[in-house]
């Protein structure tokens, strides 16, 4: 059984929203992602826990939390 620590940083341009609700900008975008894996004896993943820090990333794309949560009261 081992356990590994990784710390991810990924750079691209805002071309494409897996959010949905976020229209694309084009512009440059920084995210770090960081990750514990643990391994079983045989060297399999065997659980994965992965943070981020989304509200920064969110805002990075001119999102606001005020904005989604009135979106989500309107009937």
């Amino acid at each position: 059984m081992g356990e590994a620590n990784h710390s991810f940083h990924f750079t691209g341009v805002f071309t494409y929203s897996p959010i949905g609700q976020v229209e694309p900008t084009g512009q440059h975008l920084e995210w770090e992602v960081m990750g514990i894996f643990r391994y079983d004896d045989d060297g399999r993943l065997a659980e994965e826990w992965v943070q981020t820090d989304y509200r920064s990333f969110l805002t990075t794309l001119g999102v606001t939390t005020t904005e989604f949560a009135q979106q989500g009261t309107r009937t």
